[in-house]
Formats: structure tokens, sequence, C-alpha cells
């Protein structure tokens, strides 16, 4: 298993996912009719950067042609769903949760894929090699504009340059944002 944690920009975050959606990648982020994942498109990207929460699933046709599959969670008039990190030919999960703060919003954001999938056949896979490709791909790029920050006790995570130059209080309001003080 491979993840990373980064706190970026709203405009770091939308490059990326076009970078992503013009590379083939096909981005599940919501669902509809309670069985059928929305794909992110180029112009439905402003529609998740605005969402508190979001979850996604990556895929690329070059490691997997099968669509995530989901699962439905129900608390009296709640609803909720998640993508099954296991099922399928593959996919790198994206978890995304944007914060204000007074010079706008950061975006934590975390990448990663399981060590294993389960195919629809019931085979036990490895990630695929494009998916880690993929992966490492996109975890460099973002580094490639972060540093690496202690922000807790044993926690550290990227932080966009970004946001270390123009916020003064970028530790203390990253902290906070991610319940460490």
């Amino acid at each position: 298993m491979a993840s990373s944690e980064f706190v970026i920009t709203e405009e770091q975050y939308q490059e990326l996912l076009h970078g992503l959606i013009n590379s083939g990648s096909k981005i599940g982020y919501d669902i509809f009719d309670r069985t059928n994942v929305r794909y992110l498109s180029i112009s439905s990207i402003a529609e998740i950067a605005a969402k508190e929460r979001a979850s996604i699933a990556l895929k690329h046709p070059s490691f997997a042609v099968d669509d995530p599959e989901i699962e439905i969670y129900n608390n009296g008039d709640v609803e909720w769903y998640s993508f099954k990190e296991l099922r399928g030919d593959g996919h790198i999960k994206i978890t995304l949760r944007r914060f204000i703060t007074d010079v706008g919003p950061y975006f934590y954001l975390a990448i990663g894929y399981t060590s294993f999938f389960i195919t629809k056949s019931g085979a036990h896979i490895q990630p695929p090699k494009n998916l880690i490709r993929i992966y490492k791909k996109t975890a460099r790029y973002l580094i490639s504009q972060c540093t690496k920050e202690l922000i807790g006790n044993r926690r550290s995570v990227y932080v966009s340059k970004a946001i270390i130059d123009s916020d003064g209080n970028w530790l203390s309001n990253i902290r906070a944002l991610s319940g460490i003080i």
C-alpha cells in the first residue's frame, strides 16, 4: 500500500484534476440513481472543488477498464456512499477535505492505493504496474510544488510552497484544521 498526504491550494487541486483527465483517466466522484458512477469532466472540476469533502476513484485504461464499485450506507434519513477500496481491477483513491482560511481555501488531499484488489471473478491481484506508475507520477508532481512539514508530534504532510509563502499562520491553520490543536 502506498499513500501520500498534501495540503495544496485550490489552483493546484484544479490543475491536478485537469492533468489527470487530460491524460485519459476516468475519475469517479459521485453517484446518481443509487448505482451509477458519475465521472469528472473538465467542466465539473469546479463542482468537486466546491465540496467540503470528497472521495474519488481514479482509473486509467492502461490498468483498468471496469467501473469503480460503490457501497451505499443508510442511517435513518442520512445516506452516503463509498467506493469499495479492494474491488475491481484497481484504482487510485483520492480523499479530499476543503478548509476555508483567512487567505483562501486549502485542500487536504490524501492519495493512495491498496496492496491488492479483488476482481469480479474473485481473483486477488497485485496493484497493476501502470497504476503504481500513475500514482508515483501524480505524487511526484504534487511533491515538486510542496515541502514536507512536520505538523504534529509524528505527523508530516507535504505543504504547498504557495501556502507557506502567502500565509504567515499556515502551520497553526493546518494544525487547527487537522484537529491537532
